[in-house]
């Protein structure tokens, strides 16, 4: 399938990318679209038992989740660093390695938002954490939309595509709310 090259994206740049750079940019996307899939499933949980959090405690549970992800990709990267070098990362590496994983922590911006604004009573602790869900499944649709551009030259192509790869990411967090995410 031919790529479009009529229109510029915001990501028009990626394509001039070496393949390791572009390697390194697929990882982090595929990263933040994990931990926004994660974060969906977190928040439709705590949503459906909201009456039984404050927004201390969504918040915590919130941030817990996204940092314990970053922090295991800083493991596993320590480990795999180790399994194929044979010998220790030194701490500038890892460092350099967490600081450009750090964008596993985003999604969790707007939703740690709107669980301050519930906590200054402006709206309830379940619509902060409904919305929230609405934003990340926004987001999910924009990457996957965004990706399909790059790949269909066919709007329809682009929005089955889409609306199969978010059909997908739904049944994720589905399985993760009822195996007890």
């Amino acid at each position: 399938m031919a790529r479009r090259r009529d229109r510029q994206s915001p990501y028009e740049d990626l394509e001039h990318l070496s393949k390791k750079e572009a390697e390194l940019v697929t990882e982090y996307l595929k990263e933040r679209i994990y931990a926004t899939i994660t974060l969906i499933a977190l928040l439709a949980t705590l949503w459906q038992t909201a009456e039984h959090h404050s927004p201390v405690s969504a918040a915590l549970s919130v941030a817990g989740t996204v940092v314990a992800l970053w922090l295991a990709i800083g493991i596993a990267s320590r480990m795999s660093y180790q399994v194929v070098n044979g010998k220790r990362m030194n701490l500038r590496i890892y460092g350099a390695i967490l600081r450009s994983h750090s964008a596993l922590l985003l999604p969790a911006t707007p939703v740690l938002f709107l669980i301050g604004v519930s906590a200054l009573h402006i709206l309830s602790l379940e619509t902060a954490l409904f919305s929230s869900m609405i934003i990340l499944l926004l987001s999910f649709a924009g990457f996957s939309l965004l990706a399909g551009r790059k790949i269909h030259t066919n709007f329809l192509e682009i929005v089955i595509t889409s609306a199969f790869e978010i059909a997908l990411g739904v049944g994720v967090i589905l399985l993760k709310i009822v195996a007890g995410h």
